[in-house]
């Protein structure tokens, strides 16, 4: 058997979840150490979280998620490519801004990843860091997709 614990970031006292009201790219994460009460988990996901977040505050969730996963275990990232869309280039930019922080490309998450793990003790692989795309849909067509994997 497996045990599954959901973590909702996007709307406060839904779902049973606490969160604290922050400005637009300052997110402030519960500790995870409260949710897993010291068992490591196996995988973590952050689906469509760190676009929303400013560098620091985004280092800062993954850092956490790191700290929380067993030897083996593995963070799974996704998150909207920074040239996603068939939009042009100022519709795209105006869509970005209206809740994206920052847009991630497969070099830049890969850059970001490798400075996020520099102060988190313990060895982590990245496996991996890519784009995938999905021809049919218009607003949002393509993702960047990676994943870490914690060595020891």
């Amino acid at each position: 058997g497996f045990e599954v614990n959901g973590y909702e970031m996007g709307r406060p006292l839904e779902r049973g979840v606490l969160l604290l009201p922050t400005p637009l790219g300052k997110f402030q994460l519960l500790p995870l150490n409260d949710l897993h009460k010291h068992k490591p988990f196996d995988a973590v996901s952050l689906f469509e979280v760190l676009e929303h977040n400013d560098p620091e505050g985004g280092t800062a969730i993954v850092q956490e998620c790191l700290c929380v996963l067993r030897p083996g275990g593995s963070l799974f990232i996704t998150t909207p490519c920074g040239n996603w869309s068939d939009w042009d280039e100022f519709k795209r930019d105006v869509e970005i801004r209206k809740d994206h922080v920052l847009a991630y490309t497969p070099a830049r998450m890969k850059r970001f990843l490798e400075r996020a793990v520099v102060d988190v003790i313990g060895k982590f692989e990245l496996l991996k860091c890519e784009q995938v795309e999905n021809p049919e849909l218009k607003e949002a067509n393509s993702w960047v997709m990676a994943q870490v994997k914690r060595v020891s």
